[in-house]
This record gives structure tokens, C-alpha cells and sequence, in this order.
């Protein structure tokens, strides 16, 4: 078999539990003598060293440039990048198994383009579950929420709902989809884990039972707070016991805090010294702790497969696991561990007084995980279970492609003093590929005498006209006279590809459950980038339409059961009718291609109404499915009050850049000193000629600066911070002012090579971001000589923190989740009206 793994991880680059998982799953199935393609991104030409022989890698295909900044979430992007790599490769080789992560989202537009294209047809799209970001909201009791979280909640869930198959490594994890998604064929399939040691039962040291050990990193979800509790429990009992927690912080910081010294209070003064956080440590190192331990302790909300755990009881150690999720199944209690309650400090503590002085019985329990951990980490056998799994028959859907039987297609056309676009919209549907379309023409009193006369020359086309009523009037009057099977709505001005009706109907003929398939919308005119919808998120659609645009191909039953447009809204009844089919239960999905072009202009209804009434339009819809909204009001109003504070944190941060734009010589010698971090840039490194910026720390920032300074040819210097410690770079761009074209830009495009980094600095590009670790307060970034210097601005994205050793990915994480791209950004700032 050829098959393909997917993933942004892989052991030896990344690390990581699914990046292990994909290593040792290539080597296993290469060794079984398959063809194993890798695609990642993971890899770059100074760590190829690092790809086993067997391996053939793949690199995504950048993103296709009219869709750039067109993606709800950075993962909803690569997820497309992914889905035109797979095509390319599958057009040259056969492949028979491509495997996807539900984290991560990376096989969400290649199974939906299965789903509705027929993409893929041969070959087995499996999902392998890790620990869904859904998941890991809950567990890691998040405070916070963003637009692309919610996305990504979604995306997850269509893959483990679509794909061929499905296969979890805990039972745990397959009920959770079972009951989230409703899907019941969900395979156990074990990792192919090869322990390090095989191991031996222990006879332990009076030291090593009164040294009881959290080994894993500083998250909400690992039960740090519980296993602090059971300490002091314990501690007060018997005051001879040391509990150390070693791992690194890898929770996003709250409110400019690490969860570590968030818990570190809850350790009480007189015993600091025997609660310890004794920091990282390399995973090379970490036998050497098992060897040194009896008691291990991992009282997680939840956890799906955790080596970690597996490996502890592969070195006999005496672990105390969560009964929440897959270490419950590896661990019999009291014969091979224990299984505690990780919201119960009690429990633990209990456990550890109640035995730590039964040796006998901790050797026992030490032989017999040592035993346990063989059974379940059998390589040989794993790997047996993954190739029978690929190689199991599933289920196939026989297409049906547009034959002679093809069902009639009635395209609506509402039609209002728009002569000069009709041609252009009738034409677009009179070149589709499909071969059984009417086209019905709706004058909706047209009250200039050319937009009259267009309509009565018109030939070819079901004509009706009526007195004006609006978009939505004409719409309901064109679907009551359509005797099509289908309709599809299409505003006088828009134009439709060749390929979107056939296509759309094969979609609707593969799958009955589907009532309408919206498509991607190639923006033209005024703007010309692209519209990709994610789908239906319930808790965003009410204010964000993340569905589809007006011409949606639906079944003409849909109106005669649920009525049609709501003719009271003057604009986005085409939105508000999305809605309504939701709310009765009604499923649509969305053709993962641009088949629809949406004309921008501006005397378009958007800009001439739609944007002026946007906020009582919204009003009006969420008031009206106000009883279907209601199981996700909590979330909704989570998510407006970010959405209102980060466009009105914008504005403000604008106002104070501008306010601070310039510097007065006579000010210079106040630059290194006071509070906060500032953004210098000099020109021609004049001390004397420079502007600023302050900006807060621990937080990702779009800076934005006018470079005031006269003259041509001048080079600049930038001081990304007046302060030691850690700074991360996304890009930074100089352009003019007034018709924006970049004149220079560093990013991960050019690795930032024409940028020269000065000072007690150490520097690398991480991810495709500039990492820079400075040790006094005066780093610098030389930026060439650029050929005029006047009216110029500097963009500059960046994240500053005063710490040294931090976790510098999960702050590049931070900066994909906090970034609000293309269509929702544009959404929200017209929404609040501040920009």
C-alpha cells in the first residue's frame, strides 16, 4: 500500500505525543514493506538529517494567492494548503490510505472535498484521534474564546464525522465523538509504542517512597492544583515526604501569569520546601527519574493515551492515574497502579498513606505494571492492528455523475435598474457545463426605461415582472413560478462558474441528508479576494456568517416546507434563511472550491444598505431565532464581548501610536528608562532622529509607525525593545504611505536575511519567526538602505516578554490563535462601527 501521514509534527523535529505517534507509525509500516509519504511542514534544508530512509517527504503547496487572508483560523488555511498537495500527489501516484490528526484540522478540506467531489474516490481517508481542541477547552478549563477556537470545534468534528474511518487509541476518546458527533463505528487501534526499557519489578528505598513525583508539563488539564492538595494532605499527616513536579509551563499565560506561579500559591508557607517545581527536564533524562521514584502521580481532568504513563509503569514504578479517560484502561487497580479521582486531593492522598509502608505489596504492584506495560505496548501487534484497519473494506458511496437523467436546475435572477450586469449574469449561467437549466428573469419594477428595455430584449429566459418589493419579493416570486427540482439564486450583477451547477447537483444526488451546498465566492471589482465559509457554527452564525454567500444550490422543496425569504429585511435574508433551515434541523455544506463570483461595487445593496443597517439587521435575525439560539447564548455573549473590546483595544492602541509618533530630540534621554517596553526605530542610526512607540508586554502586537524622516537612501535601525529577554517576530514591512507598495519586507518568506542583528544578542528563526533572546537592553535590527525615505511606514508584528527560556511555541501559537484573518476581521470592525 501507499500511504500518507499528515501532520505538522514528527518525533525527532518536533517532539510532542502526535509527532512520536506519526514516527513510529512511518517506521512501522515502511519496515512492513508500504510506501510512506510524510507531509509536513516540519522540515526545512537544516534538519533533513532527520528523516528516516523509507520516508518520502512531502512539503505543502503555499497557499493559492487570491485566498490569501481569505480563512477563518490558521488552521482552516493549512488545512486547504494540504488538501491541493494531496491532489497534486494523487495525480501521480495511486494512493490507498492518507491519515489525518482530528488536531489540528489538517484533513478537514480534503475529506469535505471527498464528501461533495468525489476527490479521493480510491483511496481511505482515516482520522486517528489524538485529543480534540474541543476537548482540551473543557480540560484545560480555558476563560477565554476566540472566533477561529469555535472554527476549529467545528472542523474537528466534520472530520471525525466524514471520514472513511475513524480509529481512537483509547475507548475513552471513541465516546467522546460518539456522543459528540453520533458516530458508532469508531475502531480501537493502539499506538505502535516501543518502550525504552523493558524494565524489571523494583524493590524500593525508604527515599524513593517518601519522593512522590508529577513528571509531565505545568498545564491546567495535568491536575497540578489537585496533586498540590493531596500534597499538603499528606504533609500534614506525615511531614517526611518530598512531592516535586517536574515539566515545563505550557498553558498560554492568563492575564500575564504562568499557570505554575498561579498554583504555586497554593502551597502553604512553612512547606515550600517540600512541594517543589523542579522545572524542565530533557526527555533523555527522564529515566533516570523513573529509576528514582516509586510513587507517580497523574492526576489529569482527562487524558487520552499518555506514554508518559506507560513508561512509568515500563521503569515499575507505583502509578496513581486519572479514571478519566485512557490511562483508567491501561492500569488495574491495585494490581498494576492505582485509579484515583484527579478532582478528588483526598483520594490520592489516601492512596499514598495507605499503602507507602506495604513494601511488599508496592513490589508486587511494581512487577505486575512492569508486565502490563509489555502487554499493551506490543509494537509488532500495534502495527498489525493499523494494517488490518487500512486494509478493511468501508463503505463507498456509488457516485452519480450528471447523465441523461440530470434533474431541471431553475436559476432566479431578481433583476432592479441593473441593466448593465444582466448580460453578464444570464451569459455566465447559459455557459454552464450542466445541460438542464432555466433561467428565471424577476423585474421587480425596474424604474428606469433602459433597465426596462434590457428585460423585455431579453430571449431564452422565463420572464416575470412585478412591482417592487425588494431582493427578497423577487426572489420568493422567481422560486413560486421555477419548475425546476433544484434552485439557485443569483443576483443580477454576480456570475456563476461553469462547473458550480453540475457539481452542486452530483453533490446533492451523493448525499441525500443535504438539503443546499453553498461554494466558495471569488470576490472581483472593488475587491478581489476570496470568501471561504468554514460552515455552520452555530455559536457564530447569528453575527458572522460562516456558511455561504446568496447563490446557494437548494431543493426546491426546502421553500415549499419552511416558506421562503423574509421580505421585511431589507439585506441579508439570504443569511437569515440559513438560519431558519438550521433551526429546523436542515444540513448544508459547502463546495471546497470558488465557484461563485461575487461583484464588489459600491452602489451594491452591501454598501448602499446592508452596512448601514448591519447592526439592526443582526439584531433583527438573532431576535427572531431568538428560542434556536438559545443553547448557545453563553458562548455568543462570550464571544461579542472579545469581539467589542479587541476592535475597540485597536482603535485605542492606533490613537496612542499616533499620539506617540514622534520624538523631540530634547526627549532622548528619558528612551531607557521608565516602565513598559518601547519600539524604536532610528534613521541612519541618529540617536538624534528617531520615532517610538510604547506597547504592554506578553502579548502579540501589530505596531504600526510613520517614519518621518527626510531624504533619500536612508537605512534604519530598529529596536524591537528597551529591555533583556525574549523577542519574537512575525514580519516587518516598510511601505509607502500613500499607495501602500512594500518597499522592504522581512519575513519567514526570506528567513529575514537582509536583516543584520546587533548586540548581546542570540538569535534563530523558529517556525518561520525571528527569535531573538537579548542579554542587555539594547538589541537591534539593521535594515538596508531604501531608496526614498519620505512619507514611509513601518508595520511591525511582534511579542515581548522580560523571561529568557520561554515557551517560544506556544507563543507562536498564541499568534495564530489571536489572529482574526480576512472576511471576520473586516466583519467585526464594520459590526462595532470603529473602524
Amino acid at each position: 500500500m501507499n500511504i500518507v501521514y499528515v501532520c505538522r509534527e514528527f518525533g525527532p523535529v518536533t517532539g510532542g505525543g502526535i509527532g512520536t505517534y506519526i514516527y513510529n507509525a512511518c517506521m512501522a509500516m515502511a519496515t512492513r514493506g508500504h510506501g510512506v509519504f510524510l507531509l509536513t511542514d516540519c522540515f526545512h534544508d537544516g534538519n533533513l538529517e532527520l528523516l528516516p530512509e523509507g520516508i518520502q517527504l512531502v512539503s505543502p503547496l503555499a497557499t493559492r494567492e487570491n485566498r490569501t487572508g481569505s480563512f477563518v483560523s490558521p488552521h482552516h488555511e493549512y488545512s486547504y494548503r494540504v488538501y491541493d498537495t494531496l491532489k497534486e500527489l494523487a495525480s501521480k501516484e495511486q494512493l490507498d490510505v492518507i491519515e489525518f490528526a482530528e488536531f489540528g484540522v489538517e484533513g478537514f478540506a480534503s475529506i469535505r472535498g471527498k464528501r461533495l467531489l468525489g476527490d479521493f474516490a480510491a483511496t481511505k481517508l482515516v482520522v486517528k484521534l489524538h485529543t480534540p481542541s474541543s476537548l482540551l477547552y473543557q480540560i484545560n478549563e480555558d476563560r477565554r474564546l476566540h472566533v477561529d477556537s469555535l472554527c476549529d470545534y467545528t472542523m474537528e468534528d466534520y472530520c471525525v464525522t466524514y471520514a472513511d474511518m475513524v480509529t481512537s487509541p483509547s475507548l475513552s476518546l471513541g465516546q467522546y465523538f460518539e456522543k459528540r458527533v453520533g458516530r458508532q463505528d469508531i475502531l480501537q487501534c493502539p499506538y505502535p509504542m516501543e518502550l525504552p526499557s523493558k524494565g524489571k519489578a523494583r524493590r524500593f528505598t525508604e527515599k524513593q517512597v517518601r519522593r512522590v513525583r508529577l513528571i509531565g508539563s505545568i498545564q491546567v488539564r495535568k491536575g497540578i492544583d489537585t496533586f498540590i492538595k493531596a500534597a499538603v494532605k499528606v504533609l500534614r499527616h506525615d511531614s517526611d515526604f518530598l512531592f516535586e513536579i517536574w515539566g515545563a509551563d505550557r498553558n498560554a499565560l492568563l492575564f500575564g501569569k504562568k499557570y505554575s506561579d498561579i498554583t504555586r500559591r497554593l502551597i502553604p508557607d512553612d512547606l515550600q520546601e517540600k512541594i517543589v517545581f523542579a522545572g524542565g527536564v530533557p526527555y533523555s533524562e527522564i529515566p533516570e527519574l523513573f529509576n528514582d521514584s516509586c510513587f507517580c502521580v497523574y492526576p489529569s481532568r482527562w487524558e487520552n493515551w499518555a506514554n508518559v504513563c506507560l513508561e512509568a509503569m515500563s521503569y515499575g514504578c507505583v502509578v496513581l492515574a486519572s479514571k478519566n479517560g485512557g490511562m483508567s484502561e491501561m492500569i488495574e487497580h491495585g494490581k498494576s497502579g492505582f485509579v484515583i479521582d484527579p478532582l478528588d486531593p483526598d483520594d490520592i492522598a489516601e492512596t499514598i498513606l495507605g499503602h507507602y509502608k506495604k513494601s511488599a505489596l508496592l513490589e508486587e504492584i511494581s512487577h505486575c505494571a512492569v508486565l502490563r506495560s509489555s502487554e499493551i505496548c506490543n509494537p509488532q501487534r500495534a502495527a498489525e492492528a493499523i494494517e488490518n484497519n487500512y486494509r478493511h473494506d468501508f463503505p463507498q458511496k456509488e457516485e452519480q455523475k450528471v447523465g441523461a437523467d440530470t434533474p431541471l436546475v431553475s436559476v432566479i435572477i431578481p433583476y432592479y435598474n441593473q441593466p448593465q450586469y444582466l448580460g453578464e449574469a444570464v451569459a455566465s449561467v447559459v455557459a454552464s457545463d450542466y445541460p438542464n437549466i432555466e433561467i428565471v428573469v424577476v423585474n421587480d419594477g425596474s424604474s428606469t426605461v433602459e433597465a426596462r428595455e434590457v428585460f423585455e430584449a431579453l430571449s431564452g429566459v422565463v420572464k416575470v415582472s412585478k412591482e417592487n418589493g425588494g431582493l427578497s419579493s423577487a426572489r420568493n416570486a422567481g422560486i413560486e413560478a421555477a419548475k425546476g427540482e433544484f434552485v439557485l439564486p443569483l443576483d443580477a450583477d454576480d456570475l456563476v462558474e461553469r462547473d458550480y451547477i453540475r457539481k452542486g447537483v452530483e453533490a446533492l444526488r451523493n448525499n441525500p441528508e443535504l438539503g443546499y451546498v453553498s461554494c466558495h465566492a471569488q470576490n472581483f471589482g472593488e475587491i478581489n479576494n476570496a470568501y471561504i465559509p468554514v460552515g455552520y457554527v452555530p455559536e457564530l452564525m447569528p453575527y458572522i456568517n460562516t456558511h455561504g454567500k446568496c447563490s446557494n444550490l437548494y431543493r426546491k422543496s426546502l421553500f415549499a416546507q419552511y416558506g421562503g425569504y423574509d421580505e421585511v429585511m431589507t439585506s441579508y435574508e439570504d443569511w437569515d434563511y440559513l438560519l431558519t433551515l438550521h433551526e429546523y434541523g436542515v444540513e448544508g455544506d459547502v463546495l471546497p472550491d470558488e465557484m461563485f463570483r461575487y461583484r464588489r461595487h459600491y452602489d451594491s445593496m452591501v454598501y448602499v444598505t446592508a452596512n448601514r443597517q448591519r447592526t439592526d439587521l443582526i439584531q433583527y435575525m438573532m431576535i427572531k431565532h431568538e428560542k434556536a439560539l438559545a443553547p448557545y447564548a453563553a458562548k455568543m455573549a462570550i464571544m461579542l464581548s472579545r469581539l467589542w473590546k479587541e476592535t475597540e483595544m485597536r482603535a485605542e492602541l492606533l490613537e496612542l501610536q499616533l499620539q506617540n509618533a514622534y520624538l523631540r530630540p530634547a526627549r532622548i534621554g528619558a528612551l531607557q528608562s521608565g516602565g513598559g517596553s518601547r519600539l524604536q526605530v532610528y534613521a541612519d542610526r541618529g540617536e538624534s532622529s528617531s520615532v517610538f512607540v510604547d506597547y504592554p508586554e506578553q502579548q502579540w502586537l501589530d505596531l504600526r509607525l510613520n517614519l518621518p524622516f527626510e531624504g533619500k537612501k536612508v537605512a534604519y535601525r530598529l529596536d524591537p525593545a528597551n529591555g533583556q529577554g525574549t523577542i519574537v517576530i512575525q514580519d516587518i514591512v516598510i511601505r509607502e504611505k500613500k499607495f501602500g507598495r512594500a518597499l522592504f519586507k522581512a519575513s519567514s518568506a526570506n528567513g529575514f536575511s537582509r536583516c543584520t542583528i546587533e548586540g548581546d544578542v542570540e538569535y534563530k528563526m523558529q517556525k518561520g519567526f525571528l527569535v531573538i533572546e537579548a542579554s542587555d537592553d539594547d538589541p537591534r535590527i539593521l535594515l538596508p538602505r531604501l531608496p526614498d525615505a519620505a512619507s514611509l511606514l513601518l508595520d511591525i508584528r511582534l511579542y515581548y516578554t522580560s523571561e529568557f527560556g520561554c515557551d517560544v511555541p506556544a507563543i507562536i501559537d498564541l499568534f495564530s490563535r489571536n489572529r482574526l484573518r480576512g472576511t471576520l476581521r473586516k466583519i467585526a470592525s464594520r459590526f462595532f462601527g470603529t473602524c
